[in-house]
């Protein structure tokens, strides 16, 4: 399937900023680059929910409504799903 943009370089870039959340300097750079990083992924998602067939959809539905509960996840939510956004 032929995506409008690829954000291959972009993720790079913002993933290598995440590196220096814990320094005093890096802080505010890392949760700026986090932010830019869960904005693409609900561009992604909304995209594959536009392109994809009706019986790719329902092959793919349990995917992505995990993926929706991800991006819909805010700071202070008790269930989170960490392991599926930092896979070890």
């Amino acid at each position: 399937m032929e995506l409008r943009q690829s954000y291959k370089f972009t993720v790079k870039k913002l993933s290598a900023v995440q590196r220096f959340k814990k320094n005093k300097a890096g802080a505010g750079k890392a949760r700026k680059a986090g932010k830019k990083i869960k904005t693409i992924a609900g561009r992604l998602v909304r995209e594959l929910e536009r392109k994809l067939t009706a019986d790719s959809l329902n092959r793919y539905a349990t995917d992505l409504s995990l993926f929706k509960t991800v991006l819909a996840q805010k700071e202070a939510i008790a269930v989170k799903f960490t392991a599926f956004m930092n896979p070890m």
